[in-house]
């Protein structure tokens, strides 16, 4: 499939509502060119490991205001400069940057912006640090964010997981698989929050710690009651 193909399907159909790519290594910014300018209605876009995407897409995707859905996973070239463009779509309710080049700098922006998160996956962007994490939700967006996926960023510690607690954001599904400087702290820290009066735990129905190296037998009294009374599948 190719550039062309593409803007003749989107431009034939200004209606439609998803547009979903997966693995098209032809596929390139031209796809996306002049949006600004067409009365696109999408509400739902993927473009999964699109590798010749970049900033320039995302720039152009913006101008897509009731977008509520973007996948982005395994889009190499998209970095801080899209995070941007994106904090700007007041509708976006779910987000997937996975293994995308992105810093914390582009965090900051994206946790600034009006972008209403409920679901933010981060997984394996391995230039996101703690301070990232801490920028992230020190705007807005801990007010609507329940579901953060940080599995396999190598360098993130429990200070992340503290920081996301102390936003006070209603943390309902937390997934830290191969997070290696994730321990006890965290379990500990999770286990004794509190949400609206919802009991030691909060929220959390789901919490993934696999192979998080750094929790260890000193966690495993913290689940039990009256801990985590909401958890429904532990990892």
């Amino acid at each position: 499939i190719s550039d062309a193909s593409c803007r003749q399907i989107l431009l034939s159909s200004l209606n439609l509502h998803t547009f979903e790519l997966l693995n098209s290594p032809w596929v390139t910014d031209l796809t996306f060119c002049d949006f600004s300018a067409i009365p696109i209605m999408l509400v739902s876009v993927t473009l999964a490991s699109c590798n010749l995407i970049s900033d320039c897409s995302i720039r152009q995707l913006s101008y897509c205001k009731d977008l509520e859905t973007l996948n982005l996973k395994g889009c190499k070239n998209v970095g801080d400069k899209g995070l941007e463009a994106i904090a700007g779509l007041v509708k976006l309710r779910t987000l997937n940057l996975n293994g995308l080049d992105i810093s914390d700098e582009g965090l900051s922006r994206l946790g600034k912006g009006r972008t209403p998160l409920v679901f933010l996956s981060l997984r394996g962007c391995q230039r996101v640090s703690d301070t990232g994490i801490a920028a992230l939700v020190d705007g807005p967006i801990s007010h609507t964010l329940q579901s953060i996926d940080l599995s396999n960023i190598l360098s993130l510690t429990d200070r992340a997981v503290l920081n996301l607690i102390r936003s006070g954001m209603r943390i309902v599904d937390m997934r830290l698989r191969d997070c290696c400087g994730v321990g006890d702290i965290s379990v500990i820290a999770l286990a004794s929050m509190t949400f609206n009066g919802c009991g030691f735990g909060g929220t959390l129905r789901l919490l993934d710690l696999w192979n998080c190296k750094g929790v260890t037998l000193l966690s495993v009294g913290w689940f039990k009651k009256p801990y985590f009374p909401r958890l429904r599948w532990l990892g």
